[in-house]
């Protein structure tokens, strides 16, 4: 596929040239995109994996990149079905977990491990649960500690990275069957027993930590309307603004851009908080979160009776927003910066004339491969650059 480069940083598809000088719509991602979040949600990553075997399972503490890095976390994101957070996070979870399990299968028979596990499924509460997975990993020190689980990300018959590779669109189910084939469906199955992945907050003690994290106490407390565990300050606080009020009043009044939506995977009251300065430029019935996508996920699971994943790549979220335009457009432009956003846009129907934005960031080499691999149609290097394109090819 054949690219131009109109200016520095800019590369867009020659095919797609003539679309995006014609855009008039523009929806946007929010994470990476509209907010930097290097600082928060990827931190909160790290901090949350780091967090489950220093402070919870009691093993001796590591550098917070040790266990998992931007680069590793950019890799996962790659495969294209891990542009939720918690879920991404559950993925690199399971990969330690079935190493510290696999070297505590020779203590004993696992009679005292299983035990404990059963008191987990039992537990009434996170504080209790927490207290056995404590437990777990003082039982499982005589085997395995903080760097030996470390030298098990390079084991070279089963590295995170070859686990990385793994992976696919299907996200954690993927990372699920890579564990079941490697370490066993036994395996699989006591992880689950100790740590189950599911939709609410209250049944989820890997989303439940990841949000105190990211959100601190207060915060948490205020949005989930539940008393925190841990007393952090909350990493949200760190978050910037990729784009300014006068960036999108350029966008509107210069060149022509008729209507401004979000189209993101994150909670709504934790991305309007953030974007407060700048949320009355966009369009409010273009405005779509996680709960659209969770409450159209649950609609369906009632009318067929079985669950679905309507997040991205899926496009359900980017029809949805787009549906609610009644006035003709050209063209959308829809502003992503990880693979599942340029899948999205590339697998929304033709009728809605999407043409798909990546953002770079920071990290640039293997994203630009994946994104010149997917024919991505405008590539920037950073958000801002948008309006640099627009200048080049719309003029003022």
């Amino acid at each position: 596929m054949e690219y131009v480069q109109p200016i520095e940083g800019v590369l867009i598809k020659k095919t797609s040239v003539e679309g995006i000088q014609k855009a008039n719509v523009i929806i946007f991602d929010c994470d990476g995109v509209l907010v930097d979040v290097t600082q928060s949600y990827i931190e909160a990553i790290k901090k949350t994996v780091n967090f489950f075997f220093s402070d919870i399972f009691c093993f001796e503490k590591v550098e917070s990149d040790s266990l998992i890095n931007n680069v590793d976390i950019q890799k996962l994101r790659n495969t294209g079905g891990l542009n939720n957070d918690w879920e991404l996070t559950y993925t690199t979870l399971l990969f330690y977990l079935a190493h510290i399990l696999a070297s505590a299968e020779k203590l004993d028979e696992n009679s005292y491990l299983n035990e404990l596990i059963e008191m987990i499924e039992k537990s009434y509460s996170f504080r209790e649960t927490i207290e056995i997975l404590g437990k777990i990993g003082n039982y499982v020190k005589p085997n395995i500690d903080a760097t030996l689980l470390l030298n098990k990300k390079f084991d070279k018959n089963c590295s995170f990275n070859d686990y990385i590779s793994s992976l696919d669109l299907s996200g954690s189910s993927s990372g699920e069957k890579f564990i079941e084939e490697v370490f066993g469906k036994k395996m699989l199955k006591k992880i689950n027993r100790m740590i189950q992945f599911k939709k609410e907050i209250e049944n989820n003690l890997i989303m439940w930590i990841f949000e105190e994290i990211y959100l601190g106490k207060e915060l948490f407390s205020e949005i989930y309307g539940l008393d925190p565990l841990y007393n952090f300050d909350g990493l949200i606080q760190s978050e910037k603004l990729l784009l300014t009020q006068d960036d999108l009043e350029k966008l509107i009044s210069k060149y022509d851009i008729k209507k401004l939506g979000i189209c993101s995977g994150r909670p709504g009251k934790q991305a309007i908080r953030v974007i407060a300065p700048i949320i009355k430029y966009f369009n409010k019935d273009l405005l779509t979160f996680l709960e659209v996508v969770e409450e159209e996920e649950e609609r369906q699971e009632k009318l067929y009776g079985k669950q679905i994943n309507l997040g991205k790549p899926n496009p359900f979220s980017l029809v949805y927003t787009l549906s609610r335009i009644k006035e003709p457009y050209n063209t959308c432009l829809y502003v992503g910066d990880t693979v599942s956003d340029i899948l999205m846009a590339k697998n929304a129907p033709e009728n809605l004339k999407v043409l798909s934005v990546g953002v770079l960031g920071s990290n640039q080499n293997e994203t630009l491969s994946k994104f010149k691999e997917l024919e991505t149609d405008l590539i920037l290097y950073d958000t801002k650059m948008l309006l640099d394109v627009f200048e080049k090819i719309k003029g003022g």
